[in-house]
């Protein structure tokens, strides 16, 4: 199908319904969660069905890293996953999904998995033998829903390698061998690099013939992300996932490139040989290698870089740290080269807007992140909360902790690693994963964490693979799916609008990460460090990467705690914290863990570290405690920087462990961390039908490098947080707008247009303009203004509060043993995930606002849909679903003065059109008022015929209606 006969569509949704009557009327309904912005406050503006350009321009990035619009506003996106069934879905159902999205806040679709082998539906034709063949079908279904996006101001972001197979029938050798997309593969082979280019130009350049533009041209499409989850450093589908398990021809291909690249770097053998000999004359080349016979073998990087500094094994020539190192550097460069590649096709067929790929969510690998900086346009992260492990007995299992009793794995410090300087990040994949019990914890913190860091784009994973059901019921949730889940999908146009309308400032304080060349090519696995725990709450954080000065411009920077290399002689205030390593360069040849500290402060007095020795902290960093290190350096108190004020003191006052002065903070010696974990056991929730409990893990982690940084930041008049905040597991902003608190397990947002409580939050919590009032164990309440108001004096409001909710006859078992401190929770197999329809967990949360008011309220259910309506006067408001012709109610809309929006004026049908002339017919709504999502219209016919009713606006405001004789249907 080329073409399809479109009806008139009316961009405010507005559905009819005849009936018999005297005159024309239109009586309408607010829409529950849809979210409009005013005009001169975002720039989201509604797509043109035709034309080049829709206002906008085509996004593009700005010189300080952010999307922007063509016309130079800022660009920001709230947005969900479409993948599966939501993805390929058929025309109606398109046209019902965009306007529930629209509905609720979603300016931003991302097309994920196009070309997943296996699916049903896809976009490429495997059956032709050729995996860049398109199917016909499928493309006019994504041309028709990236045109209904054009007219429901929804951006696309458009994936390209994401789960394809690259097949034996086109050539590919062992092509099943490599697993969707090619993990690894893909990246340096130049064949399936050439299949990549010519899939890309048989998207991208075709016409969809709804728009008239080519996918290059459409700037609704609004970004391309190259490639998902894949890169150099990723597993390969086979064994434990490291470069040896790539199947062959591939893995003597990469042997060869890498003894290749060895040759170019190092000429010869006995240059190589010196190269990778450590300082203890270890060597990292075996005897019988020589990279000018091709018999160097590669490093293992995925697993070599599991054995850490930490934990390596020295002696190992085979993932010895030189070896390893410049593993790190082969895989980057090709990496690098395909980045480089990839953008200059997609340049070269007209592709005008930024173009991006997925980084390594969770792990932290420096080197891709490095040549994402440098060679591509975004950055797009991932993360997921609880992600269930999948087997096959038991199906999964999860551990069913809340999110906000997470430390290191919780929200922010997870996604704040993956920022890099330079070029925006996108969040393109995250979720609070079913069946977590807690997972209606995150949605508002995850808009609140993205305003304070100043993200670009945030999209849930996924809408959903039931979308055909919005029509014919047999609605259930499933691990991402988030339609039909009241724990999240309630919780959406609340935090759109709390994301896209900045309700939230972002932090003022900007906090660069330092990357030096060695510390980006040092393998570790990963990075989870003390600064990412606690410096997001601080201030706006991204990695920076840079040779061996640092160039940037952050209020504040600090180490990675990689290697000792770096210099940070410019720093507005920088911060060194010594590596436990304290190599400085990649081969091990050099040990100093003083060298930053040195490289500004050459006058330091600073022990060898030979010995042991402790440092007495009292009243900084802790209240009062002795910390011993095995590799003491400590600095002479008598030989501080003028100004400095030590910390750490030796019992004698002789040797202090740090320094810090109003522009650094030093510490040579290393961190020194702590981990506990605890099973608590919740009463109130039930992880077996019949049983009242949960048992999960709690962690907590501690840091003395953190709390000397949240002292030291306090005492320079940084930030208003100290070591206290520390000792109780909670962050706040200095004005008291945000609050996150890991001990009690609550997180509160108090904004003037938006009052959030969320977690085990039971009593009573007063904002001041309205307190909430429960005894619910645990949930998640927001009251928001839809007017721009303050709430103090909003005449238009959503009141929304959820808690848990389970699949029908859903069955999840705990598993724990007090003795052995473990605990997590499991589904035996596709029968426990239970069946349609979803329960709510009942919920009672009352809001007492601080004056009475007379409310118009509208019950509303997880769709949107009209409960039940009523009027009262009143000062207090509960939503409580376990009460009379309230179940399945997630949200109130409260409208105080003037009531429900209303039509201002219709026409009267004119005798004509009864008489079977069609005519036109004048309306006029109030668009100032909410949009109107349903209006029926009725009109005086005779008993012998129907009317049709076609809509278009004629000017804002006003719509003309055609009346005339219709079908009988």
């Amino acid at each position: 199908m080329k073409a399809r006969q479109l009806s008139a569509i009316l961009l405010i949704l507005i559905t009819f319904q005849l009936f018999c009557s005297s005159q024309v009327t239109l009586r309408t309904s607010p829409s529950p969660e849809l979210h409009r912005f005013e005009e001169e406050n975002h720039p989201l503006q509604k797509h043109t069905s035709t034309g080049y350009d829709s206002g906008t321009g085509f996004v593009k990035v700005s010189e300080d890293g952010h999307l922007f619009f063509g016309n130079d506003e800022r660009a920001k996106f709230w947005g969900i996953n479409l993948e599966g069934s939501s993805l390929l879905m058929d025309y109606e159902t398109a046209d019902e999904v965009l306007s529930l999205l629209a509905r609720n806040g979603i300016n931003m679709i991302r097309l994920h998995q196009l070309d997943r082998y296996g699916y049903s539906k896809t976009l490429i034709d495997y059956d032709s033998g050729n995996s860049s063949n398109l199917k016909s079908e499928m493309l006019d279904r994504i041309d028709y829903l990236i045109y209904k996006c054009r007219q429901f101001g929804i951006y696309v972001y458009l994936d390209l390698l994401d789960a394809r197979r690259f097949m034996e029938t086109e050539g590919i050798v062992n092509g099943s061998l490599l697993g969707n997309k090619a993990n690894v593969v893909s990246i340096f082979n130049e064949t399936l690099m050439d299949m990549q280019k010519e899939y890309a130009t048989n998207l991208l350049t075709h016409v969809n013939p709804y728009t008239g533009l080519s996918y290059v041209n459409d700037s609704t499409i609004a970004v391309v992300e190259v490639t998902n989850e894949n890169g150099m450093f990723w597993e390969v589908p086979r064994g434990e996932g490291g470069w040896h398990d790539i199947p062959e021809p591939y893995f003597s291909e990469l042997t060869t490139k890498w003894n290749e690249w060895l040759v170019n770097r190092y000429q010869n053998r006995t240059t190589l040989d010196n190269q990778w000999r450590d300082l203890n004359g270890v060597h990292g080349l075996l005897s019988g290698e020589n990279p000018a016979e091709g018999s160097v073998a590669l490093p293992d990087v995925i697993e070599a870089s599991k054995q850490t500094i930490y934990a390596r094994d020295y002696d190992d020539p085979v993932v010895g740290h030189a070896r390893v190192n410049d593993g790190y550097i082969f895989g980057y460069e090709l990496l690098s080269e395909y980045y480089s590649t990839m953008h200059a096709h997609l340049r070269q067929l007209g592709v005008k807007v930024p173009i991006g790929a997925s980084d390594n969510q969770w792990q932290i690998y420096a080197p891709t992140q490095r040549a994402i900086g440098e060679h591509l346009d975004f950055s797009a992260a991932g993360y997921y909360y609880d992600h269930p492990s999948f087997g096959q007995d038991p199906l999964m299992t999860y551990k069913n902790t809340p999110e906000l009793l997470s430390g290191t794995e919780s929200i922010l410090p997870v996604l704040s690693a993956q920022k890099i300087a330079g070029v925006p990040m996108i969040v393109r994949e995250w979720n609070n994963v079913y069946p977590n019990d807690y997972r209606c914890e995150s949605y508002v913190q995850m808009a609140t964490y993205a305003s304070l860091q100043d993200w670009d784009a945030v999209l849930i994973h996924a809408l959903g693979e039931d979308v055909q059901n919005l029509r014919t019921g047999a609605k259930r949730m499933l691990w991402w799916s988030t339609l039909f889940d009241p724990a999240r999908w309630s919780q959406v146009s609340t935090a759109s609008q709390i994301f896209l309308d900045g309700l939230v400032e972002p932090l003022e304080h900007t906090i660069d990460i330092g990357y030096s060349y060695s510390d980006t090519f040092y393998a570790m696995w990963g990075d989870n460090p003390w600064q990412y725990r606690v410096a997001p709450y601080l201030g706006r954080v991204q990695n920076y990467y840079f040779e061996e000065i640092y160039t940037g411009s952050a209020d504040i920077t600090i180490t990675s705690g990689r290697t000792s290399t770096g210099h940070y002689n410019e720093t507005n205030m920088g911060v060194m914290i010594a590596p436990w390593s304290g190599y400085t360069d990649i081969y091990n040849k050099h040990l100093d863990r003083t060298a930053q500290a040195t490289s500004v402060f050459a006058s330091l007095n600073i022990t060898d570290g030979t010995t042991a020795a402790m440092g007495e902290f009292v009243n900084f960093a802790y209240d009062n405690k002795n910390i011993s290190w095995s590799y003491f350096y400590g600095i002479s108190a008598s030989d501080l920087p003028t100004g400095a004020t030590g910390f750490g003191m030796t019992s004698d006052d002789v040797w202090c462990s740090g320094f810090y002065t109003d522009s650094y903070l030093v510490m040579p010696s290393s961190d020194v961390t702590s981990s506990t974990k605890n099973l608590v056991e919740d009463p109130n929730y039930s992880p077996n039908t019949g049983n009242d409990n949960n048992v999960f893990e709690v962690r907590k982690q501690d840091s003395l490098a953190s709390r000397i940084l949240m002292d030291c930041l306090h005492q320079l008049n940084f930030v208003d947080m100290t070591r206290s905040n520390l000792d109780t597991h909670a962050f706040q902003s200095a004005d008291g707008s945000w609050y996150r608190n890991e001990t009690s397990g609550v997180f509160y947002l108090d904004l003037a247009k938006v009052k959030s409580l969320i977690g085990f939050a039971n009593g009573t919590t007063d904002f001041g303009e309205l307190s909430f009032v429960t005894d619910q164990h645990h949930f998640a309440a927001t009251v928001i203004s839809l007017d721009n108001r303050p709430i103090s004096s909003s005449n238009h409001m959503r009141y929304t509060a959820v808690a848990n909710a389970w699949n029908t006859n859903q069955n999840t078992t705990l598993v724990f043993n007090e003795g052995e401190n473990y605990a997590y929770s499991l589904m035996a197999d596709w029968g426990a995930t239970g069946t349609a329809p979803v329960i709510y967990e009942d919920i009672f949360v009352r809001v007492n606002f601080a004056e009475s008011r007379e409310f118009y309220g509208i019950n509303r259910g997880l769709l949107g849909e009209a409960l039940f309506n009523f009027h009262t006067t009143t000062d207090s408001v509960y939503l409580g679903t376990n009460t009379q012709n309230a179940n399945g109610t997630v949200a109130i809309e409260l409208f105080v003065d003037p009531a429900p929006p209303s039509i201002l004026n219709v026409s009267e049908a004119p005798n004509e059109a009864q008489s079977g002339t069609t005519v036109q017919a004048s309306i006029q709504v109030n668009t100032t008022l909410p949009d109107i999502q349903n209006a029926s219209l009725l009109l005086h016919t005779d008993s012998s015929g129907r009317t049709a009713v076609a809509m278009d606006e004629t000017e804002e405001g006003n719509y003309s209606a055609s009346l005339g004789p219709g079908s009988s249907s």
